[in-house]
């Protein structure tokens, strides 16, 4: 389907429909480009968005307005981390791209693998809209859920489930869409509901068009309702949880980081075998590290309009390797098997590159590493080599000599080459060899091949 065929684009401020069976009536819209970079057009163009005219609808909401279907920028879009209990709110700009991308999917519906991937968190991430996953572009074996968000916890700005929150749009709009919002935020014992909700373990209340609070139906939150209520408390102050229709922060497209200047690849060192995700970690907190001295000691580089921005990458070039094809694992003897093994999987790093026969194998997985994610890299951020972007590499212990050896083309099996020749040219005599010599010779063949 040709999209220009059917109709202007969506604006960015424009509702979105929701049926009486509570489905997402689709628009036909354009979206700006998920690249970051600085040197195109920028995406607020393209869609004639009047920044004033979101505060003064958000302000309306939350005080007196009209139920009015919601916008891309009130719906705000989430991730969160298989170790983190909380919901994390996408910044504005990616919020937004999913949003679009949502409703094409919608629209479209089914879309082809690569058209259904949204860059986010500074492109270091990808959501796929369809399954609600975000995963890294990197690195592997980093993924979270996604949730697309429309009510949501007043207290804590967490949003409900997707499943709820669908229920609960459907009802209000069927009851309240066109009415006057009027809310005092003051719920007395003595006011009454002018509409009910039960779903499954919880049911809502509808006080007024903006006065809505969510309750758990267990025994427990009955009973704290039924003392709290005899005694002179409201339903409401003694188990109920308010809720807001659309995310207290409009999602604008101003709000999304300035493009990638200066890339940092993080090397690891010796042990990373057995910790696979400790470089994603050092990285998160180079990134961590670097926001605060900026904030401290470069507050300019925050304002907007900026164009400067360091992104660290971790490069994991242990893993993919055979090496000894595990053989040293098959042989280590039963006894202290413990340290064994982690003495295996650190110093034997050091002992496999000193070795002519796995260095190469080594320098050519680091070489293949930082390739592959350069060549990523430059692939989802097209202006980085066209603006003069730099590159460092940051390397910790084995890591750093081998990035040494790569950048100074040192290479101790060169050396003994020449040594070799010398000796030859040398003592002739020594074209005679022994069967033992022989041996070594294939050996250091071998290394030289691989």
């Amino acid at each position: 389907m040709n999209l220009e065929e059917v109709g202007e684009p969506l604006r960015a401020d424009e509702p979105i429909n929701i049926s009486s069976d509570g489905e997402v009536v689709p628009f036909y819209f354009e979206s700006p480009s998920n690249n970051l970079n600085s040197d195109q057009q920028s995406p607020t163009s393209s869609f004639d968005v009047d920044r004033s005219d979101f505060r003064k609808r958000r302000s309306s909401l939350q005080n007196d307005g009209i139920v009015e279907n919601l916008t891309v920028t009130e719906i705000r879009w989430f991730y969160k981390e298989d170790t983190e209990k909380k919901w994390s709110p996408f910044i504005g700009y990616d919020s937004c791209q999913l949003e679009w991308k949502f409703q094409k999917l919608v629209t479209v519906g089914d879309l082809s693998d690569d058209d259904d991937v949204v860059l986010v968190r500074g492109g270091l991430y990808e959501v796929d809209v369809l399954n609600r996953k975000c995963s890294s572009v990197y690195w592997s074996d980093d993924q979270c859920d996604v949730l697309r968000g429309t009510w949501f916890y007043q207290s804590t700005r967490q949003p409900l489930e997707a499943e709820l929150a669908l229920k609960i749009e459907k009802e209000h709009m069927d009851k309240f869409k066109g009415q006057t919002i009027e809310t005092d935020g003051i719920i007395s014992a003595k006011t009454t509901t002018v509409h009910h909700l039960n779903v499954g373990e919880y049911h809502v209340d509808w006080y007024s068009a903006g006065d809505i609070y969510l309750y758990w139906n267990t025994t427990g939150h009955r009973l704290a309702r039924s003392i709290g209520q005899s005694i002179g408390f409201s339903k409401a102050s003694t188990s109920g949880y308010k809720l807001l229709r659309g995310y207290p922060v409009i999602a604008t497209l101003e709000d999304k980081p300035p493009p990638v200047s200066h890339l940092v690849f993080v090397v690891h060192g010796v042990g990373q075998i057995m910790d696979k995700r400790s470089i994603i970690k050092t990285c998160a907190d180079f990134s961590k590290g670097k926001h605060k001295v900026i904030k401290k000691h470069f507050p300019e580089l925050l304002s907007r309009g900026c164009v400067h921005r360091a992104e660290f990458l971790p490069v994991e070039w242990r893993s993919p390797l055979q090496l000894d094809s595990g053989v040293v694992a098959t042989i280590t003897p039963e006894k202290m098997k413990g340290l064994r093994h982690v003495l295996n999987s650190s110093v034997m790093d050091i002992m496999y590159y000193t070795s002519p026969l796995y260095r190469s194998e080594i320098i050519k997985g680091l070489q293949g590493e930082l390739n592959r994610l350069y060549s990523l890299f430059c692939a989802r951020n097209e202006g980085f080599e066209p603006n003069n972007g730099k590159v460092s590499i940051f390397g910790h212990s084995l890591g750093c000599v081998i990035t040494y050896d790569i950048l100074t083309g040192w290479n101790p099996i060169h050396l003994y080459d020449q040594y070799l020749s010398h000796e030859r040219r040398v003592h002739p005599d020594l074209e005679t060899v022994t069967e033992e010599q022989k041996g070594l010779a294939e050996e250091l063949q071998e290394a030289r091949r691989r």
